[in-house]
């Protein structure tokens, strides 16, 4: 979803039950999928996640949004994050609590690491953000102040290196 779609639906967010549907239809599964991933066993992602867009229909909103899935992400963390403290868990322990998630995860996770370790910093970091935390590259560039032509480039370049690795 671009930016200027994105502001339109939050703007209208408070008043249109058909905004609310557009964002979660848009946003819903990688919101669900970041609770998961971060949080692991310790909230319900599905419960989660709606009351992460039930908030977006009250919360004050910013005046304009250039990267929606970016804030998106921001908001999610910090609503789970802001239950969790709520709830007094202790946020330490996420670290040291697999979830079922990643436990399915650390099948093929040995042969991605050894993948990208063939990888210099900058690539890596421009692919972990593009394919695991879902960004779109452009917004990997605005995160990285690198140019769009650039991100892509090493994006391709870096998919082409791991290709060999990951054929199995």
């Amino acid at each position: 979803m671009n930016a200027l779609k994105f502001n339109d639906l939050l703007k209208r967010i408070k008043y249109d039950p058909n905004a609310v549907d557009e964002i979660y239809h848009e946003f819903y599964l990688s919101v669900k999928e970041r609770v998961q991933f971060h949080f692991g066993n310790l909230v319900n992602p599905e419960d989660m996640a709606q009351e992460i867009f039930l908030k977006l229909t009250t919360m004050k909103t910013p005046k304009y949004v250039g990267a929606p899935a970016t804030w998106m992400r921001k908001v999610t963390d910090n609503f789970v994050i802001d239950k969790l403290r709520a709830s007094h868990v202790d946020l330490e322990l996420l670290d040291s609590q697999p979830s079922d998630f990643d436990m399915d995860r650390s099948i093929i996770e040995a042969d991605v690491q050894n993948a990208m370790s063939h990888l210099d910093e900058v690539s890596r970091t421009i692919l972990y953000m593009h394919h695991w935390q879902k960004y779109k590259l452009y917004e990997v560039a605005d995160e990285l102040n690198m140019s769009y032509v650039n991100v892509r480039q090493i994006a391709s370049r870096a998919y082409k290196v791991l290709e060999p690795y990951l054929k199995n």
